[in-house]
Parts: structure tokens; sequence; C-alpha cells
């Protein structure tokens, strides 16, 4: 019933004999639910959970999809993933792919430091005081990091707590003790960044349950439509894009969406709003949207603000009418605004399947082997996975590296990269080859720390894994700065016969990764 038409008309309200506002059944034909043209393409959709927000969202998108426009959509809580298997969607995960939102975008450092002081103060209802030292800590940290030519991040901020700290009065101490514990929150935020210029001509999902909490999503959100917006104000038009964001009210009042719905009408931005309750929905979202999509809601303000907005008032009674009907919506039922009137409108269920690059994500976030990852796969036939892996291979989020001569031999994959993918899951399986002797270890993998440190007894021992990139005098030079803080320094390394003046360097012993993965603990950690 649902092929061609995503949704269709119900009822309609109309006036009759006195001019008082009744809802009809359509007697002979069912109109089509369609979306208005010209104003903008903003859509606003509310109402309670399990109300029918999400099915109809999908089926908007499919409808939309199939009349080639774009869409990016934040998802909250993988609510979204059988929408690729109709829209041909990627998705990506949050934990692993960011926006850089502290790139310079062609600010000065002074303006970037304003504006990520302004995001964060936003987000983490900082005072004055708090601001103030985060803008310090921001600005020390791109000076940082300008001097070795790179972008912060995160991470980095993290880091300049930890100067910050050491000389802190005990006042300054609380506040970077609190800024501390918050930023701990946005650690999750994804390292690999995507290029916003290629998600304009696509459909993308951003998978944001695997940042847990409410702030650490807004951070990201906020971050990436930043940089949207930067690119948006640089470009004349972006294309027929929508933004789609689920729980929208986690980015308060004075948010950048704002300005996107405000100003996105003539680039080709379209905004796709949901919430639970539209009254907390930013001001000009609410104002610029010429669709309301208005699902069931008992919460009494919550209500007489629908049914008023609807009704533009209660001129004729259409506000009593129209809250009658909010009242009384099964699921998959909405109340629809738009230029043309109000509607009773049905949404028919979307059907979809769940996508295999949802779960690459989840998997692939330390190595897995090919053999395992497509055990754990089971559920999608062979051509699906290697299709899921393939697109993520040609955007540079997956990397696969095979290991020939160890017990460990056999192609592997991973998503979560720092360095090289080589490098990466390397680390990962001289954590994993010491875990299964018994030796505890933790995986750092930092330009501050060694990439493990393992604990034999109250021996503290930094392993690093080299690629032979760096050369050995770079090499050597870092191993000497680890000797000073730990008691022992191993390097694991896959060129064969390399390092052949740190072989002779005292306190420091050198494996191949075959030698390292077949020699015994006794050998290689006395």
């Amino acid at each position: 019933m649902f092929k061609n038409n995503f949704a269709r008309v119900e009822k309609i309200l109309y006036l009759r004999k006195g001019f008082k506002p009744k809802w009809a059944w359509k007697r002979v034909f069912f109109k089509t639910f369609s979306l208005p043209k010209g104003i903008n393409k903003h859509i606003l959709i509310s109402g309670e959970s399990g109300s029918g927000k999400s099915n109809a969202t999908k089926m908007l998108l499919k409808y939309l999809s199939d009349k080639g426009a774009s869409f990016i959509l934040f998802d909250p809580h993988d609510e979204y993933i059988d929408l690729p298997s109709a829209t041909n969607a990627n998705i990506y995960d949050a934990s692993v792919i960011g926006t850089d939102m502290f790139a310079l975008d062609g600010m000065s450092i002074k303006e970037k430091s304003i504006e990520l002081t302004e995001l964060f103060r936003k987000v983490f209802r900082l005072g004055e005081v708090q601001s103030n030292t985060l803008y310090k800590l921001i600005s020390y940290t791109y000076n940082l990091f300008a001097e070795r030519g790179k972008v912060p991040s995160i991470s980095s901020i993290l880091y300049s707590i930890s100067v910050f700290k050491k000389h802190a009065s005990k006042g300054e101490l609380a506040i970077l003790n609190s800024l501390e514990k918050r930023f701990m929150l946005a650690s999750e935020l994804g390292s690999k960044s995507v290029d916003i210029s290629k998600l304009l001509n696509e459909k993308s999902i951003f998978a944001l349950s695997s940042l847990h909490t409410s702030e650490a999503q807004a951070i990201y959100i906020e971050g990436f439509l930043r940089k949207l917006y930067s690119y948006m104000l640089s470009n004349k038009h972006v294309g027929e894009l929508y933004i789609v964001i689920d729980e929208v009210e986690k980015l308060g009042q004075s948010s950048i969406l704002a300005r996107l719905a405000n100003e996105g009408r003539k680039y080709g931005i379209g905004i796709i709003a949901i919430a639970q309750h539209a009254k907390s929905v930013e001001k000009s979202i609410r104002g610029n949207a010429s669709t309301v999509l208005a699902f069931y809601q008992r919460e009494p303000e919550e209500l007489n603000y629908v049914a008023n907005m609807i009704a533009g008032g209660n001129e004729l009674d259409r506000f009593i009418e129209i809250k009658k009907e909010l009242r009384k919506l099964k699921q998959g039922y909405a109340i629809a605004l738009t230029t043309s009137g109000v509607e009773l409108v049905k949404f028919g269920l979307f059907e979809g399947r769940e996508d295999a690059s949802y779960y690459l994500f989840k998997l692939a976030k330390e190595p897995i082997s090919e053999e395992k990852l497509f055990a754990r796969l089971s559920m999608f036939d062979k051509e699906e996975i290697m299709k899921s892996i393939n697109m993520l291979v040609s955007k540079g989020l997956l990397g696969s590296y095979a290991l020939y001569a160890t017990q460990y031999k056999g192609r592997y994959y991973m998503i979560k990269q720092r360095n090289s993918i080589e490098h990466d899951i390397m680390v990962h399986l001289i954590s994993m080859h010491l875990k299964k002797l018994g030796i505890g270890n933790k995986v750092y993998n930092t330009s501050y720390g060694p990439d493990i440190i393992a604990r034999i007894g109250k021996r503290r021992i930094a392993i690093e894994y080299e690629t032979g990139r760096k050369s050995e005098d770079e090499t050597l030079a870092m191993l000497e700065r680890r000797k000073e803080r730990f008691d022992k320094v191993i390097i694991v390394t896959s060129v064969a016969g390399a390092f052949s003046k740190i072989k002779g360097a005292e306190g420091i012993k050198v494996f191949s990764a075959n030698e390292f993965f077949e020699k015994e603990p006794s050998i290689i950690f006395s």
C-alpha cells in the first residue's frame, strides 16, 4: 500500500456550516501527503516515545532519497540501522569517526579558541571563571601543538589540564579538576576525521550510541554542524541536503543549528528536527519549519503548546479541535501542518534490515581476524560483508594488515587507527598475547608514552612496536627517554635485521614479531 507513497491523509480539517472546524473522512480518494515546495525545507517532528516518530522519519527519508536528496542523520540510540537497506546510506560510528573540530579552518588561534570555548561553555553549562580558565587551556594547547605542526584534540586538552594542575593554586585546582571530569566525558569522540564535502552527495548515518553521555553527543553534533556551517559559507550551494537530528532538544538554545535553519535554505539545506517536546526545540527551528508533524502527546503543557502552534490560535475553535485529535492519536498517526493546511496523516510501516557496516565499526575497534569477522557476521552473506569492507576501506576508515610468520598469522582488520594500520594492529596483538600469558598490561599508543606498559611484579616495562619508518637514531633517542621512567624497555619490529645500534644498548631488548610471540616470557623479560 505504501510502496509509492510514504504516507496518506486520513482526515482533513475544514470549515462546515457555521464556520465551525471539523475533521472529515475523505470520501472518494485518499489524498497523498506531500511536502511543501518553496519557503523552506525544514521539518519539525514531535511526540512521545513510541508514538511513531522514528518510523515516520525513516519513511520520510526513504521518500526524499528516492527523489534524489542526500541526508546526514545523527542517531542517538541505533534506531536507524535498518535505513541503509532502503536508501543505500553509509553508517559511521561516532566514537571512531569525527570531523576534526579543532582544525582552524582559516581562523586565527585566538578566534578558534573563542569559538571552542563558547561551544564547551554551552554544552557543559560553565560559569564565567570556568570559561576563562578553559579559554587559557585551549589557547595554550593550540600554541603548544602549533610548534609541532599538529592540530590538537580532546585528549590534548586533557594533557594541558595535567600541565596546568602542576602549578595551580587550591582554587585553580578545583576548577581544573571540574573541567577534567567534563572533558573525560567527551574523550570518546572519534579521532578519525571524515571529509564534510564528500558527505554532501551521499546518505550518511552517524551512530552516537557509543558516546555514552548526552554531553558527548551534543559536542559531537555541535562540532559537526559548525564544520558544515563553515563549509556552507565558503560555497555558494551545498545541494539537496537534509540534516536530521533525533533528540534535537539535547542541543538546547543558541545552537549553531539556529544559524543553519535561518540561512541554510539558500544553500539547499533543510533541517529535520525530531524531539519528544516541541517546546524545548530551538526557537528558530520551530519558527522556520514549513512542515510540522505532531504525534501523540499527553503532557498537558506540551499538548497545549503543540495544539496552539498548529492551530495558530483559537480562531473558530481550531485549537480545541486539534487538541482533541492530538489526545487520541494512535501509533503511526500524526497531525501535519503544511502550507496547504492541517491534515491527519497515517504513515506506512518502514521495512528494512540491518547493515553490516554498523557491526564492522563495533567489531573492528580492536584488531579482528578475517576468519573471526566473518563468523561474527554470519547473519550477512559474504558479498554484503565485503561490500561494507570495501566501502570503509575506500573512505580510508578501515585498514587491514596480514601476518604471515607468527602464530597469529592471517589478515586482520581495524577501524580505530592512531598511527599506521600495521603499527596499531601489532600493538593490540602484542597486548593480547601478553594477557594470554598472564602478564598485566595496558595499551597507551600515544606520543606522550610507550605503546604498551606491562607489569611483572614491581617492574614496569615499556614495549614499543617499530615499523622501521623512523630513523635508528630517532628511535634510540626515544628509547633512552623511556629508560629514564621504566625498569626495562623492549622493542618489537617487523623489519628483519633492523636496529643494529639499538641491540647493543644497555637496558633495551630487540625482538622480531615472530620471536616475541614464540619465545618464553622468562627470556623476553629477563
